[in-house]
């Protein structure tokens, strides 16, 4: 044996086929990231699109790096994600996260305005209908603020009818410079008021002219 060859361990796992995309990545970026972060390299089994199990094979030179690229490779499997670096002082595979690609974040600016950024145009979308049907609901009055309303209108005051002025007593008034306009005031008058037995007709007359 050559003493300057390290010894290579090679351990073999079962995935379904359907998840080699997610420990691919895009153009293989996911698994290289692995292989950087566990000092191994991995490779994966060549079988036909159709079938269902696939067989990868992790070569290191100890078993403690194959055990953390087992580990990257599940995690990364349940998150569908690439796996997150960690200090390379610490040997233990990295905890599940709940991180997104696709979360979005709320800014408040100075001037009171509200910022809503995304990388996804239809969760930006989603979270400003969201947000546009939660302002329309504050702004409608609740069923308990409707019924206030019913109560004080119920026990406000109404406005108190003004009764109509007592009619003025019918006032005729003659006006002449001689005795006789008065006296053919008063023979009118005689004619048209047929007053009877038990009544009284009030009249009030008053005579003004030069001749009295």
């Amino acid at each position: 044996l050559n003493p300057t060859k390290s010894l290579q361990l090679r351990h073999e796992m079962i995935i379904r086929n359907s998840d080699s995309g997610k420990i691919m990545g895009v153009k293989g970026r996911r698994v290289a990231l692995v292989e950087q972060m566990t000092n191994t390299v991995i490779s994966f089994q060549k079988v036909d699109s159709k079938s269902k199990e696939r067989t990868l094979t992790i070569t290191a030179s100890s078993m403690e790096d194959i055990e953390r690229a087992k580990d990257l490779i599940i995690d990364t499997i349940k998150r569908n994600m690439s796996p997150i670096r960690t200090d390379p002082t610490t040997r233990d595979a990295p905890e599940d996260e709940d991180e997104n690609e696709n979360d979005i974040s709320i800014e408040t600016t100075h001037d009171g305005m509200l910022k809503l950024c995304c990388s996804d145009p239809q969760v930006l979308q989603a979270a400003q209908q969201a947000l546009s049907e939660y302002l329309r609901a504050r702004a409608r009055p609740s069923a308990e603020e409707r019924e206030k309303r019913k109560e004080r209108r119920k026990s406000m005051p109404l406005q108190a009818s003004h009764p109509d002025p007592p009619a003025k007593p019918l006032t005729r008034s003659l006006l002449g410079s001689t005795p006789n306009l008065a006296e053919a005031g008063l023979e009118a008058d005689k004619k048209t008021a047929k007053p009877s037995e038990n009544s009284a007709v009030s009249l009030t007359v008053a005579i003004t002219g030069a001749g009295i």
